[in-house]
């Protein structure tokens, strides 16, 4: 019997090089110099732009590429209840459980932005310097943000496993109870590197009755976020706080974000 020969996988930039080699001295000059055949510098030469747009150091242009760049999974669901309309399908609801078996049945990637930058204008510091002195601003007095965070995590292993038997496929994990609760906290700092008190917001009614440390705000809400008279609260028992915020002799500029929260017509008016 023959010799099986070994298949080898070859990278792109070793491909190009070939390419440009026979493009010079023909294909089968190509393949006695890199030891390949010329068939395969025949299917490299037809697929010299894919191989341009490769990474060098990669050996395979395989996997299922997305047609349409930048669908989002509500575009893709709008999208589907738009053609079963149109196809007299009235029972289709395509819900978040529809779109990701969609994307896994269709081999598809949905893929967040890791990075996001912007490039300054030129005249960046002229507007600053015109913005300031419009608002005859003396100092950057606060900032604040508000964030979800979790009462506890259950821990996916655990130390003290000693009492369990060896060939157990079940390890009971103790939680608390309220790894599934949030809450919200509004952290707030000043320019000076001070903190004002944080506020804690619980999902609920009425206020928790454990006690809690000095120093802390503790408010409730139906839904556990910050609404406007949450944000009332706020500016009247942690944004004061700060340094000269009770007689307010000179004028303030408070950082924050575009939440539906902060840019109300009361908010406003209350700051």
């Amino acid at each position: 019997m023959p010799p099986v020969k070994s298949r080898k996988s070859y990278t792109a930039h070793f491909k190009l090089t070939a390419v440009e080699y026979s493009t010079k001295n023909g294909n089968r000059a190509a393949g006695r110099q890199f030891n390949i055949d010329e068939k395969m510098v025949r299917s490299w030469i037809k697929a010299a732009d894919s191989l341009r747009q490769m990474k060098k150091s990669r050996k395979a242009d395989c996997g299922y590429k997305l047609k349409v760049e930048g669908l989002s999974t509500v575009q893709l669901r709008l999208k589907a209840k738009t053609m079963a309309h149109k196809m007299q399908i009235y029972d289709f609801i395509g819900g978040p459980s529809w779109c990701s078996r969609f994307v896994c049945r269709k081999q598809l990637s949905m893929r967040a932005r890791t990075t996001m930058c912007q490039i300054l204008p030129d005249n960046f510091q002229q507007k600053l310097d015109s913005f300031t002195r419009r608002s005859h601003v003396i100092a950057l007095d606060g900032i604040t943000l508000s964030t979800w965070m979790k009462f506890r995590r259950p821990l996916t292993y655990r130390c003290h496993v000693a009492s369990v038997r060896r060939g157990e496929k079940t390890i009971n994990v103790r939680t608390t109870g309220h790894e599934k609760l949030h809450f919200t906290v509004v952290p707030a700092c000043c320019a000076d590197g001070s903190k004002l008190p944080p506020m804690i917001i619980f999902k609920r009614k009425t206020m928790p009755k454990e006690a809690f440390p000095r120093g802390i705000v503790i408010q409730t809400n139906i839904k556990g976020w910050m609404d406007d008279s949450t944000m009332g609260v706020w500016l009247d028992r942690c944004y004061v706080k700060r340094s000269d915020g009770f007689f307010h002799r000179n004028k303030a500029l408070l950082v924050m974000d575009s939440m539906r929260a902060h840019i109300t017509e009361g908010v406003k008016n209350k700051i």
